[in-house]
């Protein structure tokens, strides 16, 4: 089992967050969306001795984004998964999910930077909204 999260992870794609600024009330703030992936895979089918096996693995990817708002002037950020960012990806190939690694990577780091900069765009309002609340309770 071991083996099976290590090759899944291994197979994700290196994307790096989509990094935005935002100038607010006299400070800047650098925000980043960061890919979190979970992949469940399934072994179907039969495999019977000497005959072709019927086996598929059937799997299922879920794409969350984590939002990280920091001022640039500090180390520290305020991160929140975003749950309405959240997009489901599946497929299937031949043969057991043991030597399935590539679950991830068929989504394909084009989808996943597509997705981010798309959240990142529809989020300004929500993470300024945040930056306010943020600013009402640091001055209470």
């Amino acid at each position: 089992m071991f083996l099976l999260a290590l090759a899944a992870t291994l197979a994700t794609p290196a994307v790096a967050p989509h990094q935005a600024s935002i100038d607010h009330r006299g400070s800047g703030y650098s925000v980043s969306y960061h890919p979190r992936m979970e992949t469940k895979m399934k072994t179907v089918g039969v495999a019977t001795g000497a005959r072709m096996s019927m086996q598929r693995c059937r799997w299922t990817t879920t794409l969350q984004v984590e939002r990280q708002i920091a001022r640039r002037d500090e180390a520290s950020a305020h991160a929140t998964l975003l749950p309405a960012a959240s997009r489901t990806f599946s497929g299937e190939r031949h043969g057991h999910c043991s030597a399935q690694g590539e679950a991830k990577a068929a989504i394909g780091a084009d989808k996943i930077r597509d997705h981010l900069a798309s959240i990142a765009a529809a989020d300004r309002g929500d993470a300024l909204a945040q930056i306010d609340a943020a600013y009402s309770l640091a001055q209470e």
